[in-house]
């Protein structure tokens, strides 16, 4: 399969805080046309306080497969809901392109498996596959906390106690990691890891808070050949679907058009925003321009003036190119910038940012990269110890 993400280049220089985005090389052949995109929207919308946002989403999602010409694309959504017998369940539901679009069930699924849970994701994802397509698409909506871990077993009957949260938290009440099923159980990101194949997704759409994060994508780098999400929190009402899927729907795949139209249809409500295109091929180099710069010396940045993303003292996520050339500056070496600088260049296709968070905090766009990073201390916690297990501490905190 061969794809295109086209770009908008002068438009986009026009935006404070833009990064201007690059040709994908390989265009769909001329004799392909119509290509069938299969997208999956994994939902764990069950009790957070974010069900009317998902009707909301879902009407979106269906007036945008009435707007887009030809093609047979097809939208999966998987959710949480009461069936008719009044009984809690999760179903898979799919939705043709065309005029006359509607989601209709495909399958029900118990919540003996949380949404949650990696092996009922997998289990999803494994049915979504066998809808034959040329590119195949995933978005995660739901609450997201980055690389923060949770720690869930993912026991569907269990109940939370303040004790538990603290123990395995650290920082109640804050949420962590993605999902936030009954606001109770959460998937870690190794688990999200292991729930999602590789190499099978052209894009992975995170539709939740705070997943722009360079651990958390790190994690992630063989799932997809692009990812788009938001170093900050997102309004409530997530992606506006019927803007934003015409460009990823259409053959000629724009994901920078996306990022733009989600951007603007915030900026005209003066609601706060971000969000960041990544192109995963260039992952590698950043870490290796990371490796270089942390291991040349031991000192780290202080917390103290690091743009945070975060509303949590006790999970804060600091702006990752900020940090990288504090931590260089910290250490006498500056002289390693320049990589780390062209790296990020290739790598963050595009991002904007609003001029201030959902916190009132003003976004200092010379401090923004698009991507967060955590300030790893080496403390003595469960969830340092958690850090430390995670591919991104592998690549570019331990020496060779």
């Amino acid at each position: 399969m061969k794809k295109i993400l086209s770009t908008l280049l002068i438009s986009f220089l026009l935006f404070a805080g833009c990064k201007e985005s690059k040709d994908e090389p390989n265009p769909i052949p001329a004799d392909k046309k119509n290509v069938k995109q299969v997208t999956l929207v994994y939902a764990v919308n069950y009790g957070n306080g974010l069900a009317s946002a998902l009707t909301l989403n879902e009407n979106q999602m269906i007036d945008a497969l009435g707007k887009i010409d030809n093609g047979e694309d097809v939208i999966y959504l998987f959710k949480t809901y009461k069936n008719s017998n009044g009984d809690i369940v999760s179903g898979l539901f799919k939705a043709v392109q065309g005029s006359d679009a509607e989601f209709i069930l495909e399958k029900e699924y118990d919540r003996n498996l949380l949404p949650t849970d990696p092996k009922r994701m997998k289990d999803i994802i494994d049915e979504v596959l066998k809808e034959k397509g040329d590119i195949y698409n995933l978005f995660l909506w739901g609450h997201g906390m980055s690389w923060t871990p949770y720690f869930s077993d993912h026991t569907a009957t269990r109940s939370i106690s303040v004790e538990s949260m603290e123990i395995n938290q650290g920082d109640f009440p804050e949420v962590a990691a993605f999902g936030g099923d009954n606001s109770r159980d959460w998937m870690d990101i190794d688990e999200l890891k292991e729930a999602i194949p590789d190499q099978t997704f052209e894009t992975i759409w995170f539709d939740c808070c705070y997943m722009s994060n360079i651990e958390t994508v790190y994690e992630l780098r063989n799932k997809c050949k692009w990812m788009v999400a938001y170093p900050t929190e997102i309004a409530s009402d997530g992606l506006p679907y019927d803007e934003v899927l015409p460009y990823v729907l259409k053959d000629e795949k724009d994901l920078v058009g996306a990022a733009q139209a989600l951007y603007d249809h915030y900026d005209a409500r003066r609601i706060a925003v971000t969000v960041a295109v990544m192109d995963m091929s260039k992952i590698a180099g950043v870490a290796d321009a990371c490796h270089a710069v942390y291991t040349f010396g031991d000192k780290r940045p202080e917390s103290y003036g690091l743009q945070n993303y975060s509303r949590s003292s006790g999970n804060p996520y600091y702006d990752f190119g900020q940090y990288v050339r504090e931590y260089a500056q910290a250490n006498d070496s500056e002289s390693l910038l320049k990589k780390f600088e062209s790296a990020m260049d290739e790598f963050v296709i595009y991002s904007v940012a609003s001029d201030r968070d959902f916190n009132g905090k003003a976004i200092i766009k010379d401090n923004y990269s698009g991507v967060s990073t955590h300030l790893f201390k080496d403390s003595q916690t469960k969830k340092d110890d958690y850090y430390k297990t995670l591919d991104w501490y592998k690549a570019t905190y331990v020496a060779e």
